[in-house]
């Protein structure tokens, strides 16, 4: 009984160190402009978790090293190398340093937890993490308005808008992580609602509530594309039949309606311009590419785009901190072997995913690659909200499957 106790206790342990690294990693209780690099009590907080987990991990290493070197996780170590030597020659390099060692420190700290908590464990500490973070963003919506919402420039005038921000910093990552933990309540559902049916509830709806509000689309685009894509990849007869449907209804839709109308209709100006410009990134998007060709081998760095694209706002119109696309993010900072290392882990992922019926993980895996398409994703500086995503979707066990993961050998050192 003593035993059993203390593995109680080491479990509940872990699921809030978990915890506690998502909930500060993903909030902020301050004003800080997105440029500033100043210390203050949220560093600290952030820098003991991750020197913790890092600690931690580097004692317990024997438990999940071997997990690291299988064939579907080793290009993980391949491209955090890569990145690695991109900080030497980032124009900031201490910062791209530490923005390595945030990296290191989270999916070291996924890895290390998941041989104590099993995949399910881990999400639901994570569900109810961001479900909590909703909450005090809804809150705050309307107790603090200027904090919690995103500003919009009226007359001259900047005043708080209608989207919600909460306490991640802006709506876009307010609705990322409110997807995120809608696809965990999807695919989850049903350990979920055996643990606590009003709780479960709860949360989903708070959580469907903060993505509305955030009027974060593409986000919620991402979500509705890649539930759907993750659901028609487990092939079946009626799926091919109803993606089929599906495919014939789209192709009637766009011959049936006036696209431009709808496009004024979705934007948030009501300028259709604001639609075929993803809302300014194209000149984001040009600039960068001209960048890029420069040094295409090698990119200009890890964190570069903080400091180097800033100097061309003149073209751009406003000082952007990334290109706001995932592909141009990691040519930009590592070239063409850096953006080629990094496909080429998301479709071993992919691949092993599918081969044992994980679809949690091919959902997530879509998320990120369409979301993409639209925002700096992932590898753009420190530890955020889209490393929580890949780090669960690339260190957890497969789903229900961990005998099978006996077949995937560790690679031989």
């Amino acid at each position: 009984m003593p035993t059993l106790n203390k593995q109680i206790l080491l479990k509940r342990a872990v699921a809030v160190f978990v915890a506690a690294n998502v909930f500060f990693l993903l909030s902020t209780f301050r004003f800080r402009e997105y440029t500033s690099t100043a210390i203050d009590w949220q560093i600290l907080v952030k820098l003991f978790l991750w020197f913790s987990g890092f600690g931690i991990g580097v004692l317990l290493y024997r438990r999940w090293v071997g997990t690291v070197l299988r064939v579907d996780n080793i290009l993980l170590i391949i491209m955090l190398t890569q990145i690695l030597a991109a900080c030497f020659y980032a124009p900031h390099m201490t910062y791209a340093l530490a923005s390595f060692f945030s990296l290191i420190s989270i999916f070291m700290t996924l890895f290390w937890a998941s041989r104590f908590l099993n995949e399910e464990e881990i999400l639901y500490s994570v569900f109810l993490t961001i479900t909590l973070i909703c909450i005090i963003s809804i809150i705050a919506y309307y107790t603090h308005p200027v904090f919690a919402r995103m500003g919009e420039w009226v007359e001259g005038e900047h005043v708080p808008g209608n989207r919600l921000s909460g306490v991640t910093g802006n709506p876009n990552s307010m609705g990322l992580m409110a997807a995120f933990t809608l696809i965990i309540a999807t695919h989850y559902w049903k350990p979920f609602w055996i643990r606590n049916p009003p709780i479960y509830i709860i949360c989903v709806a708070l959580n469907l509530i903060a993505l509305l509000m955030s009027n974060s689309r593409s986000s919620l685009a991402a979500m509705i594309v890649s539930l759907a894509a993750a659901y028609f990849t487990n092939v079946t007869p009626h799926r091919i039949l109803a993606a089929s449907i599906l495919v014939c209804l789209t192709i009637a839709f766009f011959f049936l309606v006036d696209i431009e109308a709808l496009m004024e209709m979705v934007s948030r100006s009501g300028n259709a311009e604001e639609i075929t410009t993803a809302t300014g990134r194209t000149y984001i998007w040009e600039t960068a590419i001209r960048l890029i060709e420069q040094r295409p081998l090698t990119g200009w760095g890890y964190t570069s785009t903080k400091e180097i694209l800033p100097l061309h706002a003149y073209e751009i119109g406003h000082p952007p901190q990334s290109t706001h696309n995932l592909y141009l993010q990691m040519l930009f900072a590592m070239g063409v072997p850096g953006l080629a290392v990094f496909l080429a882990m998301f479709f071993v992922k992919f691949y092993y995913a599918i081969k044992f019926h994980d679809f949690f993980k091919v959902t997530i895996l879509f998320f990120l690659l369409l979301h993409g398409f639209t925002e700096s994703t992932i590898f753009v500086g420190m530890a955020g909200s889209t490393t929580i995503m890949f780090g669960l979707a690339y260190c957890l066990d497969y789903r229900n499957d961990q005998q099978r993961e006996q077949r995937l050998k560790p690679l031989p050192a």
